[in-house]
C-alpha cells in the first residue's frame, strides 16, 4: 500500500514543498533494502537471541527478517511501476472522464502496475530458497535450507537431491502460477 499511495500522488517527490525529506526518506529505504539485508539479519539475530520479553509476541523472527529484506524491494517497485503508469494516456482519459481518483488508481493504474511486481515476486521465490538457507541456519529454525545445510555437511547425497528436486519443483509451480496470474491482472494477456 506504501508503493501504492507514494506512486499515485500528483505531485513529483523532486519538487515542491518537502521535497527534500522525501527525497530522504525515499534514498535510505532504498539504501537499507539495497545494502541493509546483511545488517538487519546480524541485527534481528542478536535481538532474538536476547530473548527480550517485548520480542515474545513478534512473529517467527526468521519470517520477520526476510518480510524486512523483500518487503522494501516491492514497496520501491511498485512505486516505480505507478508513477509510470499514473503518466500514461489512457490515465488522463480516466480523469478526463470524471471518474473518481480511487477507480482510477487502483482500476486503472494498479492494474497496469502490478504486473511487474508479480513477475518479481515469481523471480524471488527461488531467491527465497536460497535467502532461507542462512536465515534458517542462523535462527536454527528446522525447515528445508537447514535440512539442506546439514545434509552438505553430513554428505549425505540423496537428501541433498531431494531438496534440490523439490526446490525446482517449487520455483517450477510458482512460475505457472505466476503465468495464470498474468491472464487474471492483464486482460490483453491470453492462456491460449
Amino acid at each position: 500500500m506504501a508503493g501504492i499511495r507514494a506512486g499515485s500522488r500528483d505531485e513529483s517527490c523532486s519538487t515542491g514543498r518537502g521535497a527534500g525529506p522525501r527525497r530522504q526518506i525515499r534514498f535510505t529505504g532504498w539504501s537499507v533494502a539495497r545494502y541493509g539485508s546483511r545488517l538487519v539479519v546480524r541485527i534481528s539475530a542478536v535481538f532474538f537471541a536476547l530473548g527480550l520479553p517485548w520480542l515474545a509476541l513478534a512473529p517467527t523472527p526468521a519470517w520477520l527478517t526476510l518480510a524486512l529484506i523483500f518487503g522494501a524491494n516491492y514497496v520501491r517497485l511498485t512505486r516505480a511501476n505507478m508513477i509510470e503508469t499514473m503518466g500514461e494516456d489512457y490515465i488522463r482519459t480516466a480523469r478526463a472522464k470524471g471518474l473518481p481518483s480511487r477507480t482510477v488508481t487502483f482500476k486503472h493504474g494498479l492494474r497496469a502496475a502490478i504486473t511487474p511486481v508479480v513477475t518479481v515476486f515469481g523471480l524471488d521465490l527461488g531467491a527465497l530458497l536460497g535467502g532461507a538457507v542462512l536465515t534458517e541456519t542462523i535462527f536454527s529454525v528446522p525447515g528445508l535450507g537447514r535440512t539442506a545445510v546439514n545434509a552438505t555437511f553430513n554428505q549425505d547425497l540423496p537428501i541433498v537431491m531431494a531438496v534440490v528436486l523439490f526446490s525446482a519443483f517449487f520455483i517450477i509451480f510458482a512460475n505457472i502460477i505466476v503465468d495464470i496470474l498474468y491472464a487474471v491482472i492483464d486482460p490483453r494477456v491470453r492462456l491460449n
